[in-house]
């Protein structure tokens, strides 16, 4: 199976060669305390996302405190181009210019690399530091030929175009599905307007689009031990808006019947036509769902799909 590193939709003027159509959260993948062989089993999920044409990975220091960088680096895949962020303190290192460098090179370091393909401010900081401070280091680092490109996670578009009185913005990582930050819409077009790639990350909103969840399974039982922890599963499984995540969650299972697809491709494939997306990020620690997941490079949704998908998110016109 091929997967094209040519971007979709609006962003296909957009030239970033490594950044294949899916790449791999390696998120769930653990730290290298994860219990049992983590690195065992973080190596045989890397060589299935590399089989399936899988290009890039995307991790953080933030993911199982350092941890998550520490087990990529001891697995050593080159082959994979690799994303990953630093973060506002105190869950993070800082976005103070100091910080940030501070942080990259302990990255570097975790995950054994010469350079960081793709380097992203994680999300905005509550604290008191200027972003046009912050966004200078990023660019600086780019410059050094620490970083290729550099990229902000979770952030605004007047967020943005501070950043952009600074120096380009590279690439942009915004949460999406059919179930979940539908806001991040409108700011994926935005970017795909100004040259600007988007990355995706819980385009299967944490396994409800998998297809392990089915529209006969009680979704909160399924949930029940992250309802009350999760502002994911509260914002999709609670009031009102269980109604609706069982209503795209019918229609997503009709269409993967009709054309004989997994149902994770046509969540992924939907995510992928959206104007400004470029890639999708789902995370598994299962080869074949890996294997299964990297066929999404090659779907295009039927326009009748789509539309049917749109009408059930309520992005019709």
């Amino acid at each position: 199976m091929s997967m094209p590193s040519s971007p979709a939709g609006e962003s296909r003027h957009i030239d970033l060669p490594l950044l294949s159509r899916v790449g791999l959260g390696a998120y769930p993948l653990g730290g290298p305390d994860a219990g049992g062989d983590a690195e065992t089993r973080a190596r045989a999920c890397l060589h299935a996302a590399h089989d399936a044409g899988y290009r890039w990975i995307d991790t953080g220091e933030v993911y199982h405190d350092t941890g998550n960088e520490t087990l990529l680096g001891r697995i050593d895949l080159r082959v994979l181009a690799v994303a990953t962020k630093v973060a506002p303190a105190p869950a993070g290192s800082g976005l103070r210019p100091a910080q940030i460098r501070a942080a990259c090179r302990a990255s570097l370091k975790r995950l054994r690399r010469d350079v960081i393909d793709w380097y992203y401010l994680h999300w905005p900081d509550g604290s008191h530091v200027p972003l046009v401070e912050s966004w200078g280091a990023m660019r600086s680092l780019v410059d050094e030929g620490l970083v290729r490109s550099a990229g902000l996670s979770n952030f605004g578009i007047d967020q943005m175009q501070q950043c952009r009185t600074v120096g380009p913005i590279d690439v942009v990582q915004l949460g999406l599905s059919l179930v979940d930050h539908h806001d991040s819409r409108e700011v994926a077009r935005w970017c795909g307007h100004h040259a600007i790639a988007v990355t995706v990350y819980e385009p299967l909103a944490n396994g409800l689009l998998s297809g392990a969840v089915t529209p006969s399974t009680d979704l909160r039982a399924w949930a029940a031990r992250d309802v009350a922890a999760w502002p994911f599963f509260q914002r999709v499984l609670t009031g009102d808006s269980l109604t609706r995540t069982l209503t795209i969650l019918n229609v997503v299972h009709e269409w993967s019947k009709q054309l004989g697809t997994p149902v994770a491709q046509v969540a992924l494939a939907w995510a992928l036509a959206q104007p400004g997306v470029v890639s999708v990020l789902p995370g598994s620690r299962r080869p074949d769902h890996i294997r299964c997941n990297g066929g999404a490079a090659d779907l295009r949704l039927p326009p009748e799909a789509l539309a049917a998908l749109d009408q059930v998110t309520g992005f019709a016109k």
